[in-house]
C-alpha cells in the first residue's frame, strides 16, 4: 500500500512487527548504512531495539513491511525451504532438494532462482533499513534530521549494487534458457525474461529516481515515508517474481517426468500468470471476486455465492465477507479432532449472520447437498494430498455455474506437491476433445479456471 506523506498519515500507515529473523544485520556487510542511521544496523538486537523505540513515539507501523520482506507473508518461506529441505514433508520435492543440497543432483535453474530472489530481497531490506535507521536517528536521537543528502547517496549506492547484480543474474538466466536448460511451456515464463521484467520494471525505477531526487528537499517524515514506500514496492515485486518463476521451475525441475510430459503435450491447458494482487490468498481472491460482484450488481442479480473447501479458522472467509457485502458464503470442513479450531471459525463468522454458513462435513458429503451450478466460485483448500484434491475437483467442478470459477490454493507450493500433481492429472484429463482451457495462477499459490 502506498505510504501517504505527512506525520499524521505516517502514524496511521507505517507498521511494526518486532520479531526478527536472525541474520538481517549480516546481510548489510557489503553495503554501509550512513553514519547517522548506522545505530540500527549493527546487529539484529539493535534493529529490534530501534523498532521498539520508534513504536514508543507513535510509529508503531514502520515494520509492517518486515514480514513481506522476509517471507512474502508465507508460513513456508521459499528461500528457507530451498535452504532446508528437511522442513518439507517426505516426498519427491524433499528428496530432490536434499540431493541438490548434498551435491548429488545438479539443479542450475533452482540455484539461479535462489540467487535472483535473494538479490531482490536484500535490496528491499537495504532500503527498509535506511528508513528505519534515519527515522530513529532523526526522531529518537533528535539531531540528525538534516542528513537527507547523505541518505540520498546511500540509496543511490544501494540502487547501483542492485542493478549491477540484476544485470549479472539476467545474463546468467538468459544463458541458461538459450542452452535449452529450461523447456518452453505455454504461459510459464522463462527465467531470464521474467527476471529482467521485474528487476528493471520502469515504474519502480522511475519511482526510485523520484525518491532520490526528492530526498534532498523532503521533510524528515516525508523521507521516511518515501523510503518505506520504495521498500514495499521492491518487496512486493519480489513476491510476485517468486510466484511467477517458481511455477516454471517446479514444472521443469521437480515435477515427475510423466506429469511434466503431460503439461508439454498438445491440447493441455495453457498457464497464465496474474500479477497485481499481492501477497496472500485472500488478496488474490478479492481481486477475482470484486469484478464478479460488480457484474452481478449491474445485471440486477442477487449476491455472489462462494464456497470454500477447507475453512480451517476462517481467516480467508472472514476477509472476503468483510470486504464484499454482496457475497454469500458456504464453508465446508470436517474439523476432525479440531473442536477448538471449529469454535474459532464459528466465532469469526457469526457476525455475518445469514451471509455465512459453516458445514461440519466431509467434502464428499457436503457436495451431495448442492445442485449443479449453485456457486459462482468454489475455492479448494482442504486436504492437500493428490488423491483428495482430485476428489475435490471431481466433486465440486459441476457445482460451479457455467462461466463461474473453480479455484484452489497451493498449486506450486513446494510443501504440497500433491496439489500440482492433482491439477495436472485431473485438468489434463478434462482438456481433451478439442477443448483447451487456461489455468490461471497468482501469488500465494492461488489457481483458478473457468467452469
Amino acid at each position: 500500500m502506498p505510504l501517504t506523506r505527512g506525520a499524521g498519515r505516517l502514524r496511521l500507515l507505517l507498521g511494526l512487527g518486532i520479531s526478527l529473523t536472525a541474520g538481517w544485520a549480516s546481510e548489510l556487510a557489503e553495503w554501509q548504512l550512513p553514519e547517522q542511521a548506522a545505530a540500527c544496523g549493527v546487529s539484529d538486537a539493535a534493529l529490534s531495539n530501534c523498532l521498539s523505540e520508534l513504536a514508543s513515539l507513535g510509529l508503531s507501523q514502520i515494520g509492517a513491511a518486515q514480514d513481506l520482506l522476509q517471507s512474502c507473508g508465507d508460513e513456508n518461506p521459499l528461500l528457507d525451504l530451498l535452504a532446508e529441505p528437511s522442513r518439507l514433508p517426505k516426498g519427491r520435492n524433499r528428496q530432490l532438494l536434499e540431493e541438490r543440497r548434498l551435491g548429488t543432483r545438479s539443479s542450475p535453474g533452482l540455484e539461479l532462482l535462489e540467487d535472483v530472489f535473494s538479490s531482490i530481497r536484500q535490496h528491499a531490506r537495504r532500503i527498509w533499513h535506511l528508513a528505519v535507521g534515519y527515522a530513529h536517528a532523526c526522531l529518537h536521537q533528535g539531531g540528525h534530521c538534516d542528513s537527507q543528502p547523505v541518505l540520498a547517496e546511500s540509496l543511490r549506492e544501494a540502487q547501483r549494487l542492485f542493478l549491477a547484480s540484476s544485470a549479472s543474474l539476467v545474463h546468467k538466466a538468459l544463458s541458461y534458457t538459450s542452452r535449452g536448460r529450461q523447456p518452453s511451456l505455454d504461459g510459464l515464463g522463462e527465467l531470464g525474461t521474467v527476471t529482467a521484467r521485474h528487476a528493471f520494471n520502469a515504474r519502480h525505477l522511475d519511482f526510485a529516481q523520484s525518491v532520490l531526487n526528492g530526498l534532498r528537499v523532503m521533510e524528515p517524515l516525508q523521507a521516511v515515508g518515501a523510503l518505506h514506500d520504495l521498500a514495499l514496492r521492491v518487496a512486493t515485486s519480489n513476491c510476485e517474481l517468486q510466484a511467477e518463476l517458481l511455477a516454471s521451475m517446479t514444472v521443469t525441475e521437480l515435477l515427475a517426468p510423466e506429469l511434466a510430459a503431460k503439461i508439454g503435450a498438445p491440447g493441455f491447458p495453457r498457464f497464465e500468470y496474474h500479477a497485481g494482487a499481492c501477497c496472500r490468498r485472500y488478496h488474490v481472491l478479492t481481486s477475482i471476486l470484486e469484478p464478479m460482484v460488480q457484474e452481478n450488481a449491474r445485471a440486477g442479480k442477487g449476491p455472489l455465492r462462494i464456497l470454500e473447501v477447507g475453512v480451517n479458522n476462517a481467516l480467508t472467509s472472514e476477509y472476503l465477507l468483510s470486504k464484499m457485502a454482496d457475497v454469500q458464503f458456504d464453508g465446508v470442513d470436517p474439523y476432525f479432532d479440531a473442536d477448538d479450531i471449529h469454535l474459532e471459525a464459528v466465532t469469526r463468522l457469526q457476525r455475518f449472520g445469514e451471509r455465512a454458513r459453516l458445514w461440519r462435513k466431509t467434502s464428499e458429503d457436503a457436495a451431495a447437498m448442492f445442485a449443479p451450478g449453485t456457486f459462482d466460485l468454489v475455492f479448494i483448500d482442504g486436504d492437500h494430498s493428490r488423491e483428495a484434491v482430485v476428489g475435490d475437483i471431481r466433486a465440486w467442478r459441476a457445482k460451479v455455474r457455467p462461466g463461474g470459477l473453480l479455484a484452489g490454493h497451493d498449486m506450486f507450493n513446494l510443501a504440497f506437491e500433491g496439489v500440482l500433481e492433482a491439477v495436472v492429472e485431473e485438468i489434463g484429463l478434462r482438456s481433451v476433445n478439442g477443448e483447451t482451457e487456461t489455468i490461471h495462477f497468482a501469488p500465494d499459490f492461488v489457481w483458478w479456471l473457468q467452469a
